[in-house]
This record gives structure tokens, C-alpha cells and sequence, in this order.
């Protein structure tokens, strides 16, 4: 019967359980908490304040199953970006203004409408003053919001 010899066996099998265990020791412990304010922060120690509402997060020191994917659709987007001409910021930024202008128009075309509408409808109209009492607006003041609301109408509203 032949002799084996298991040392070397031996050795070698040690030497793969310590290397195994070595990246398992090494491996932080990460932490995920939320303050006070509702955000949730992430970290390897979380404050004292927070260490008892603090969860454990297993982390995996593997390279994400994604990362060839992600990466070739961030280079995608930058070939894409390169791609196109220049912008000019500035007439973009002067569009988004004329845009929230014309929809702040539209919204007080509607408000003055009604308004319009409430006037003609009601002879007596109540509406509070600047110290919170309630007062009856006067002809004179009626019409001059007639005045004002047909104004704005004929000039910003289509």
C-alpha cells in the first residue's frame, strides 16, 4: 500500500480557510439611520443618539452584476451629449420666463372672470380690510375693479 503524504494537503486547505475568513474580518459594518428631520444617513457608526433605531446593512464586497451595463449606457450618454451643438443657456432661461409668464396670465385671466362674474351677480359685496373687518365695497370701488379686471383681460388674456 503506497503511502500519501498529507501535509501538503493540509497546508494548503489552511491556507485557503485562512484567506477566506481574512476578507470576511476585514469587511466594515455599515449602518443606515434617519434623524430627526426624516433623512436617512449611512455610515460605518452611526451617532450615539441614533445607535439603537440604526439597522445593520449587509454589504457585499463583490463587483455589482451591473456594472458592465451601467457603464456602457454612461458612455452612450456621453457619446450622445458630445454629440450635440451647444446650447445657448441663456435663451433657454429667457424661454422657461416667458412660459411661467404666460401660465401665471392664464391662471389670473380665470380668476378675473370670475371675478367679473361675482361682480355683475351681486350688488352688495364683502371682502376684508387690512385689520381683518369686514366692509362693503363702494360703487365707486366696484367699478374701479371692473375697470381693472376687464384691463388685464383685454390685454393678456386671448
Amino acid at each position: 500500500m503506497k503511502k500519501t503524504n498529507i501535509q501538503p494537503v493540509l497546508t494548503i486547505a489552511l491556507l485557503f480557510l485562512t484567506l477566506l475568513f481574512a476578507s470576511v474580518a476585514q469587511a466594515k459594518d455599515y449602518y443606515k439611520w434617519i434623524d430627526e428631520r426624516g433623512v436617512t444617513h449611512y455610515g460605518s457608526q452611526p451617532p450615539t443618539a441614533y445607535m439603537d433605531s440604526a439597522t445593520k446593512i449587509k454589504v457585499s464586497s463583490s463587483t455589482p452584476s451591473g456594472k458592465a451595463a451601467a457603464q456602457t449606457k454612461i458612455d452612450a450618454r456621453k457619446k450622445k451629449l458630445d454629440e450635440k451643438p451647444a446650447v445657448d443657456k441663456t435663451n433657454t432661461m429667457e424661454q422657461q420666463a416667458l412660459k411661467e409668464q404666460e401660465e401665471t396670465n392664464k391662471k389670473n385671466c380665470e380668476v378675473y372672470r370670475k371675478n367679473l362674474i361675482l361682480i355683475g351677480q351681486n350688488h352688495r359685496i364683502r371682502e376684508k380690510n387690512a385689520e381683518g373687518e369686514v366692509v362693503m365695497l363702494s360703487e365707486e370701488e366696484k367699478q374701479s375693479r371692473i375697470e381693472t379686471a376687464n384691463d388685464f383681460i383685454t390685454e393678456h388674456c386671448k
